[in-house]
């Protein structure tokens, strides 16, 4: 897909630990991004109320609505984890890259520019 496929050693060293730790780390994962339908919420007919901006919890509810577009990828990643076949961190950043470029075909310069946006805000807060 992405010419990225190949395996790596584990970033722990033990395989059977690399395995165990990520299959626990993607199963909580999971369990996040399986609740309910996936996709943006406003987008799969479910409008989102804007998050407090001062509420860590508000913002964390809203992310989890709206991460869920990555059900398949996590999906994936934990198929991989399970069948010890493991791919590069590289490799999996690609697979969420795509799932945020099928949503929108630049949403990446969308994001730098909310980014850098954001942060001239925040220096002048300062």
């Amino acid at each position: 897909m992405l010419g990225l496929e190949t395996k790596t050693k584990s970033p722990w060293g033990n395989e059977k630990l690399n395995l165990t730790l990520a299959a626990g780390f993607l199963g909580i994962m999971a369990y996040f991004a399986f609740r309910g339908s996936g996709g943006l919420g406003i987008l799969a007919g479910n409008p989102l109320i804007s998050p407090d901006p001062n509420n860590y919890l508000d913002q964390l509810k809203t992310a989890i609505i709206i991460e869920k577009e990555h059900k398949e990828t996590i999906q994936k990643i934990i198929n991989d984890a399970l069948h010890d076949n493991l791919k590069s961190f590289q490799y999996y950043y690609g697979l969420i890259g795509e799932d945020h470029l099928k949503e929108f075909k630049d949403y990446y310069t969308r994001l730098v520019n909310m980014e850098t946006k954001a942060l001239k805000e925040l220096r002048r807060e300062i």
